[in-house]
């Protein structure tokens, strides 16, 4: 699943220069291997976004599978209209509208017939201060589960559990969901598992003594800092169970893929 981000602030923000980049990016990440092309959105986001997102996820839909990770159901059900068949639930992520959002996206979702994405939100920080928490893999495994319960009982088949590595929580925590993959791939449903290009990958680097790279000015240099970093991650969680892999870098998580599945591990029979 390749990533085009179409959120001001973001660190791979591939869609700042308009709906023509965007678009070609995403053919891009297409003539790469991408199977879903995920457009990214803030989380609470309405018009004039929803225009440029209808426009792209029309001029991608007919090349790839186009998914949208939002936690507007206004965005969500335009979205669908155009041609997206996927709904990433971001409505519980710091910024979007929570619980009344997350049950109209599931609405729409089967409104549409579309594919559905639970997605564990980090532990928000305390009103004293400090980052958020992300919580334990023990609450994951709950929330997830609820989640895809309730997205069961509404009619949606086509369900994957996301457990939120990179979307708001503390590079520990993310690296506790990491670890406890394969508890959340025992649930029975397919997962999905972001990469991201963040703090987690820089706390990777400085474990390994090879340091905090530095974030070059350029726009869309930012990520490409973090490629051995995020193949470490991909591979772990393809080794682990992971369905999806969302990332930035399409091209070499798909060699990475195909290596990890050329061979058996050492040791194995």
């Amino acid at each position: 699943m390749g990533v085009l981000r179409l959120v001001p602030d973001a660190f791979a923000d591939n869609g700042r220069s308009g709906t023509r980049a965007a678009v070609t990016h995403g053919r891009h990440m297409i003539s790469e291997g991408a199977d879903i092309v995920e457009i990214a959105c803030t989380p609470h986001a309405e018009p004039p976004q929803a225009e440029q997102v209808v426009s792209v996820v029309g001029a991608l839909s007919g090349d790839a599978r186009v998914a949208v990770a939002t936690g507007s159901p206004t965005l969500a059900a335009a979205a669908t209209a155009a041609g997206a068949t996927l709904i990433c639930d971001h409505s519980m992520l710091p910024g979007a509208a929570g619980v009344d959002a997350r049950e109209a996206l599931v609405g729409v979702a089967a409104e549409a017939g579309a594919g559905w994405v639970a997605v564990h939100a980090a532990t928000p920080a305390p009103a004293t201060g400090g980052e958020p928490v992300g919580g334990t893999v023990a609450e994951a495994l709950a929330s997830l589960e609820a989640q895809a319960d309730r997205a069961s009982a509404a009619g949606l088949s086509e369900i994957y559990l996301d457990p939120g590595i990179g979307c708001g929580g503390s590079p520990e925590a993310d690296l506790d969901l990491l670890g406890g993959l394969e508890r959340l791939a025992a649930l029975g449903r397919p997962l999905v598992v972001g990469i991201g290009d963040g703090r987690l990958i820089d706390e990777l680097h400085a474990a390994a003594d090879t340091g905090r790279l530095p974030v070059p000015d350029a726009a869309g240099e930012h990520d490409a800092d973090r490629l051995e970093g995020a193949l470490v991650v991909a591979v772990w969680a393809m080794l682990a169970g992971a369905a999806v892999l969302r990332t930035h870098h399409v091209a070499a998580t798909l060699q990475a893929a195909r290596i990890v599945g050329a061979r058996q591990p050492v040791g194995t029979s």
